[in-house]
């Protein structure tokens, strides 16, 4: 056996292994631009080979042109599968997005994750940021079968790639261990801040007042307010406190965070977008992912549309902000120190006011990028005629504008999709995560006498299955009319208290021969008998022009149930007290005009 090998290395390795796609993307990008020429795989190879004397294999050359072109548009792809082909988890981050992240937005992302529903289990990671009108702009979303620290890890490594390690760079979470391990072996510049309403979950606060407390601990601005705060928790409560402390106030503490969170304390951010996808979340992967798209799409569209009405310089949360502070500021003191220093008396603290490195003793203006009340003071000490060249530029109007300038392209019909010969179908994993907590014993043996209960869906009220399993269309009930229903009785079941007769039909004439020789029809009374002459002629009103009720109007006082009904209107008007043991003086009213009387006919609008 010859030890010794002559065969050069192009001929044991024809395709060049340091040719990896990022490489190959870097070399045909300005032919990528070009969209005039169509370049195919077998272009990449000739070219390669021509112009740097190496061979790369077909797969390396559409790998190229696949991650060249991700780079123009900004669209990202990944999936990660065994070494069997068994799916593990998905990366998708839209074009638009990512620009949008890295050109016009603050260096915040906020993460979490959220279990999919229905008969596709697994995870749905999340990836957003916030824009200059405090709106969400999704980043990145992923699919996977469980929070672990590898999944996580390369999720954050694929997303490192989209937006880079920004020195500046904060992210906020819960305080789970994979997500912490990820941020820092992903983002080591990064600071990982700590969502504080999973921090309070974990206190077992007492009460409302204890929970408004640790709110204003956590949201306040400056490390005085802050330790005064926690004294109070102390004498409260002692063991939140120790918690508190223990998770280390830098990293959920406004007061000590040591890089701006921009006002930002929670993920609910993420759980908003959570909650606008908890239909979806029961969806089959590629379904799920197409939805996600058109959110977006349609986020984009509408937020384009209010960006080109806005009328102020800045977007319209932040004129909210800044005209709450102007109105509260309107009787603070300004003293002038030097060019750019200024004290501020707010009426409870001095505050000092440095123009040139934009600071104030207060905090507000460097740790949310909008100014202050005591800023705001000082601008109107100047005579500016606004002080909107304080707020930062990613609440200005412009840079709201070109945040979604951008579209959400339509992706067409998936089943119109060209397929490269070389991807094969991912295989789906098998989903047996055990659930948390004690397992359901489905084998219990019935007791005498029990009988099984079998399930019942909801949907088609089919037994045997639930609504989940269901596989028939939805289809929804008819609007029902809100108010009460009349209730509809058959003729020989009339309600108690109706005078009808059972015997007679509403479509037949009454017969009243029937009736004629019983007593009410003819209305014989024992003390008075009917006379029809009396009661057929019309009312003579001149009988009663004399008596003093028929001219005199209604009184002005407010009703009395404990006037005597036998009172004669003289007697009414006599006594207003209505107290027959105590006289009172003869009063008379002359308010034959009712219009702005207080009369009690007056006020149901007689």
């Amino acid at each position: 056996m010859n030890d010794v090998h002559t065969c050069c290395r192009t001929q044991t390795h024809p395709n060049h292994r340091n040719g990896n796609k990022k490489i190959i993307a870097h070399i045909i990008k300005d032919k990528l631009e070009d969209g005039s020429r169509d370049l195919k795989p077998k272009d990449i190879q000739k070219d390669i080979l021509s112009h740097y004397n190496t061979s790369i294999s077909y797969k390396q050359a559409w790998r190229g042109k696949d991650f060249g072109l991700q780079t123009l548009r900004g669209t990202l792809t990944r999936i990660k599968t065994n070494d069997a082909g068994v799916f593990k988890i998905l990366f998708i981050a839209l074009g638009a997005s990512l620009r949008t992240f890295r050109n016009h937005l603050r260096p915040l992302l906020i993460v979490d994750a959220a279990h999919l529903k229905g008969g596709y289990k697994g995870t749905n990671f999340q990836a957003v940021g916030m824009d200059g009108n405090n709106q969400i702009v999704p980043i990145a979303y992923g699919i996977c079968r469980g929070e672990t620290g590898d999944l996580w890890s390369w999720w954050m490594s694929v997303l490192k790639e989209c937006v880079g390690d920004n020195p500046n760079m904060i992210i906020i979470s819960e305080r789970h261990p994979s997500i912490a391990l990820s941020i820092r072996n992903e983002f080591p510049s990064a600071f990982h801040a700590i969502c504080c309403r999973h921090l309070m979950m974990n206190l077992k606060l007492k009460n409302k007042k204890v929970k408004g407390l640790y709110w204003g601990i956590c949201k306040a601005y400056t490390p005085d307010e802050w330790q005064r705060k926690m004294n109070i928790l102390w004498s409260v409560q002692p063991e939140a406190y120790q918690k508190l402390m223990e998770a280390d106030p830098t990293r959920w503490a406004r007061a000590h965070s040591p890089r701006p969170r921009y006002n930002y304390c929670t993920s609910n951010s993420v759980e908003s977008v959570n909650a606008c996808t908890v239909r979806w979340r029961k969806l089959p992967v590629t379904l799920l992912t197409d939805t996600y798209r058109e959110m977006v799409q349609k986020w984009y569209f509408e937020r384009r549309k209010a960006a080109a009405k806005m009328k102020y310089e800045i977007t319209d949360w932040a004129a909210h902000k800044v005209q709450k502070r102007i109105r509260k500021s309107v009787s603070w003191v300004v003293y002038g120190i030097d060019e750019f220093q200024y004290q501020v008396f707010d009426g409870l603290y001095n505050r000092l006011v440095n123009l040139r490195t934009d600071e104030c003793d207060c905090r507000k203006w460097q740790l949310s990028g909008i100014p202050c009340g005591h800023v705001i003071a000082v601008s109107r000490f100047l005579g500016q005629t606004n002080c909107l060249k304080y707020v930062q530029d990613w609440f200005k109007k412009e840079k709201y504008q070109a945040t979604y300038a951008e579209s959400i392209q339509f992706v067409g019909n998936y089943k119109e999709w060209e397929y490269p010969n070389h991807i094969h179908p991912v295989t789906p994993p098998i989903m047996n995560n055990p659930q948390p907590g004690r397992p359901k014993n489905t084998d219990r043996i019935l007791s005498q006498g029990e009988v099984p209960t079998r399930r019942h869906c909801s949907r088609c009220n089919e037994v045997g299955h639930t609504r989940l399993r269901c596989n028939k269309s939805f289809v929804p009930d008819p609007p029902v009319r809100k108010g009460k229903k009349k209730q509809e009785f058959a003729m020989d079941e009339q309600p108690y208290g109706q005078n009808s007769y059972p015997t007679n039909h509403y479509d037949q004439p009454f017969d009243h021969t029937q009736y004629a020789s019983q007593s009410y029809y003819h209305n014989e009374y024992q003390s008075q008998q009917y006379d029809s002459k009396h009661y057929d002629q019309p009312f003579n009103h001149t009988q009663y022009a004399s008596q003093s009720y028929y001219h005199n109007e209604y009184p002005s006082q407010q009703y009395d149930p404990n006037t005597n009904a036998s009172q004669t209107y003289d007697q009414y008007h006599t006594q207003p007290s209505f107290n027959m043991s105590q006289p009172n003086e003869t009063q008379t009213f002359h308010d034959h005009n009712t219009q702005g009387s207080n009369s009690w006919f007056n006020h149901f609008g007689f």
